[in-house]
Formats: C-alpha cells, sequence, structure tokens
C-alpha cells in the first residue's frame, strides 16, 4: 500500500489584540476631546503593527515548498524495486486496461461470450475498518472539522515518524471494487465487492437494472429512476449455496486472486503517479518566476 506522507502542516495563527487607551476628561475640556486623541493614537498603534508583505510572496513560498515534496516523491520512486505484478497481469488477462490520466477511476474491459463486463476501482478505494472505527471514536485520530482520518494523511520527510507504523499495509485493509455484467437486450447486473488482504473478492450486494445508463445514473433522471428500483437484499442474507454460485460466477470470467493482487499494486502505481502529476500542476499555476 502506499507509504503515508504527511501535507498536513500547522501553521500558527497571530492574532492582533487592541487595547484600549484610558481617558480623562479635563472638566475644562467637553466630552468629545476625549475620544479624538484617542482614536489617533490607535491609527498610529495599528500603523506601527501593520506589515506589507512582498508581492506573490506566499506564492513563492508555496511553490518552494512543493517542489520540495515533488523531490521527495520522485527519491521515493526511485528507491521502490520494480513492482512485476503489474505487467506480468496484463500481459497475461484477457483484460484490457482503461486509464485516463487525472482520473481517479480505473476500469478493467473485456468481453466474455454475448457478456460486456467491467470492473472499477479508484484510487480512494482503500479503506481499514477497524482504522475507522477507532479514528471516528479517538479525537486524537480523527479531525471531525474535515473528516480525515490522521492514520492516512501523508508524510513529509521531515516529519517522518521512526516507526514500523507506515512501513506496510494494515492487516485488515480492504480494497473496494464495482462489477457491471451487462447483456444486448437483457440489462446489466451489478457486484458491489471488496478484496480483502488476501486477494479475495467478497460480494457484498448483487442487483440488476434493465439498462447500464439507470445503472451508472449517468442522469439525474436515470439516478432517480436507479433510487426506486429493488435491487435485492444484502449478499450476506442469501442461500449460502446462491453465495457460492455467485463466487464461482465472478470466477469463472476471469475476477479471480489474480486480478485481486493486480488491482492494488496499481492503485498504489496511480495514486503516486497522480499525485506527482498534482503536485507539479499546482506548481506551475502557483509560481511566478
Amino acid at each position: 500500500m502506499q507509504v503515508a506522507r504527511s501535507l498536513a502542516r500547522s501553521t500558527p495563527r497571530a492574532f492582533l489584540r487592541s487595547t484600549r487607551l484610558p481617558c480623562r476628561i479635563s472638566a475644562a475640556q467637553p466630552a468629545t476631546r476625549c475620544w479624538a486623541p484617542t482614536m489617533n493614537i490607535a491609527s498610529k498603534a495599528i500603523a506601527k503593527f501593520s506589515t506589507s508583505r512582498p508581492q506573490f510572496q506566499v506564492n513563492e513560498e508555496l511553490a518552494a515548498k512543493l517542489r520540495t515534496e515533488i523531490t521527495y516523491e520522485q527519491e521515493l520512486q526511485a528507491e521502490q524495486s520494480e513492482n512485476t505484478t503489474i505487467k506480468d497481469y496484463l500481459s497475461a488477462s484477457e483484460y484490457q486496461l482503461e486509464d485516463v490520466d487525472g482520473s481517479e477511476e480505473v476500469h478493467l474491459v473485456r468481453t466474455y461470450g454475448d457478456e460486456q463486463i467491467k470492473v472499477t476501482f479508484s484510487t480512494d478505494s482503500f479503506s481499514n475498518p477497524d482504522a475507522e472505527v477507532d479514528s471516528a471514536s479517538d479525537p486524537a485520530l480523527y479531525d471531525e472539522s474535515s473528516g480525515q482520518d490522521a492514520n492516512k494523511i501523508r508524510q513529509a520527510p521531515e516529519d517522518e515518524i521512526e516507526s514500523d507504523e507506515y512501513d506496510e499495509a494494515p492487516a485488515n485493509y480492504q480494497v473496494h471494487v464495482s462489477i457491471q455484467v451487462s447483456r444486448q437486450g437483457k440489462g446489466v447486473m451489478t457486484l458491489a465487492a471488496f478484496l480483502d488482504q488476501d486477494a479475495r473478492f467478497n460480494v457484498e450486494h448483487v442487483a440488476h437494472f434493465p439498462t447500464v445508463e439507470m445503472a451508472e445514473g449517468k442522469t439525474a433522471e436515470h439516478e432517480l429512476s436507479k433510487r426506486n428500483v429493488y435491487t435485492g437484499p444484502p449478499f450476506e442474507e442469501l442461500d449460502e449455496g446462491l453465495q457460492t454460485l455467485f463466487d464461482e460466477y465472478l470466477r469463472e470470467r476471469g475476477i479471480d486472486e489474480s486480478m485481486g493482487v493486480f488491482i492494488p499494486s496499481y492503485i498504489e502505481q496511480k495514486e503516486s503517479q497522480e499525485y506527482m502529476r498534482w503536485m507539479q500542476s499546482t506548481l506551475t499555476f502557483v509560481s511566478h518566476r
């Protein structure tokens, strides 16, 4: 899995506190005279504390930090040994890879008889159920304002933690996968599943829709229609024999452990590439050199 690298930075905040100056009302002066000099003094005090940074200084600081992060990521990628899992799988598999630069989703597609099969996963497919439960219940590990798990934050070189916490994947990680099987004139069957740490597909739900457009909710109308369709019970409530046959149905179509090993490896590579692309495009945008 992806080595966690922190992008979060804590920045101290300076607050300007205004101090009320004492005012003495002289019997020889009207009461309104009291406030005039006080306002002048306050204005001068504020002027002394006001600072003006050179134009685009923050942009250049941000650009410099991004360059540091890019260098760190490049060094990290160079240190990692070449992963042959991806190349070996794609060369031997019946599935074709569909991946667009800048997109989170990745598809594996193939034809099986009169069936069109599409397996979808994304760079956000990883999850760790145990960590999510622990983090949500521990304020030290969960940021309620952003909804982010502190365990999933990237780690920068100067902030590296000397522990083995981030050196390997969590013992109970899952990868969420969507499987779509369509047949001309017969609609589409969708299977929501997840990969466990043993690269096995675990089906969570099976549904059938009259059209691919409805299954994917391509328009607001399709999405509304999809919500009104009965999509069956939770998979675990089905007869055990039926569950077993659905598992064999997937395996017969090449949705098996070999694909289960490939998907996490490709997600890691994809996430690293997209992160680098994101940093470089952001650097180009903020830099004024």
